[in-house]
């Protein structure tokens, strides 16, 4: 049982850090977009051309 237990808390834990992730992400470019656009979009487009 307490395996099962581990595991769920380890399953939660990532879920957590993946959204807390995905704020910090979605914080870092919203001040990006804000502060210089020209480096955000070369940035998007790196991206793109990389995916």
């Amino acid at each position: 049982p307490s395996g099962a237990v581990k595991t769920g808390m380890q399953r939660v834990r990532v879920i957590l850090e993946k959204q807390a992730h995905r704020r910090v992400a979605v914080f870092c470019k919203g001040l990006f977009r804000t502060r210089s656009p020209v480096v955000w979009r070369r940035e998007a487009y790196l991206r793109e051309e990389g995916a």
